[in-house]
C-alpha cells in the first residue's frame, strides 16, 4: 500500500469555528490587454484552487505552544500541509465490510465529474473514539442505484458500521495565505486563532 500523504505534516486540530465556515475556489487568470479597449483572460491553470478562512480557539497553554510550533514549522506562506476539508463531502451509504477494499456512497457524481479529472483523490474518514482511516482513490463507478463505489488501494480489516463514520472528507493540499497569522489573548489560557488557506495546486505526483 502506497502512502499517498508522504513529504508533508498532516492537520488534525479541528477546527472549533468561532466565526462561520467560509469557503471559497479561485483561479489563476491571466488579463491580456493591450489598452486599445479590447482584453482577453487566459486561465493559467485547468484546475480552480480551493481556500478556506480557519477560526478556532486554543484552549489551554499546551495548546497553545503546540500551535506556536506549528506555526514556526510552517515559516509563513511556505511550508503546504494535508488539510482535511472538516465537512461531510462524501456520504456512506453501506456498511464497510471485512476484506472490503471499497466504499459506497450515496452518489455525488464522483465518477462523472471529479474522476476523469484525477479531482479529489485524497479522503479521510473519521470515526466515533477519535480515529481516522486515510485514503487515495484509485477509481470508482456509478452503481446506478444511486450510489458510488469508490476503490481504495488497500483492504479494511475491519468492519465499520456507517454510523461509527462521524465525517469523510477530501483531503487537501494547501498552505497558509498569510504570513502573520491573527491570533488574541482571551485569558492568561485561552487564544483565539484566524487564518486563511489556500491549496496548493501540482505539489504531489498524484495531485488532484
Amino acid at each position: 500500500m502506497a502512502d499517498y500523504f508522504s513529504g508533508y505534516e498532516f492537520f488534525l486540530d479541528e477546527p472549533n469555528r468561532i466565526n462561520d465556515i467560509k469557503d471559497d475556489i479561485v483561479r489563476a487568470v491571466l488579463r491580456r490587454d493591450n489598452l486599445t479597449g479590447v482584453f482577453s483572460h487566459k486561465h493559467q491553470t485547468n484546475k480552480p484552487r480551493y481556500t478556506k478562512a480557519v477560526s478556532y480557539a486554543l484552549l489551554s497553554r499546551e495548546a497553545i505552544i503546540a500551535h506556536d510550533q506549528w506555526l514556526e514549522r510552517r515559516a509563513g506562506r511556505l511550508v503546504p500541509f494535508w488539510f482535511p476539508s472538516w465537512q461531510t463531502d462524501l456520504t456512506l451509504a453501506r456498511d464497510i465490510e471485512p476484506g472490503q477494499t471499497f466504499i459506497r456512497i450515496e452518489n455525488i457524481g464522483y465518477t462523472k465529474h471529479y474522476l476523469p479529472t484525477g479531482g479529489r483523490r485524497r479522503v479521510i474518514l473519521f470515526l466515533r473514539g477519535g480515529g481516522n482511516i486515510r485514503s487515495y482513490i484509485m477509481t470508482s463507478t456509478d452503481n446506478g442505484d444511486g450510489t458510488e463505489s469508490l476503490y481504495f488501494d488497500f483492504p479494511f480489516t475491519f468492519k465499520i458500521p456507517m454510523e461509527d463514520v462521524i465525517m469523510t472528507s477530501f483531503v487537501y493540499l494547501v498552505r497558509l495565505d498569510v504570513d502573520r497569522v491573527t491570533r488574541r489573548w482571551e485569558t492568561q489560557d485561552l487564544m483565539t486563532v484566524n487564518f486563511p488557506v489556500i491549496e496548493v495546486v501540482g505539489e504531489a505526483a498524484e495531485s488532484e
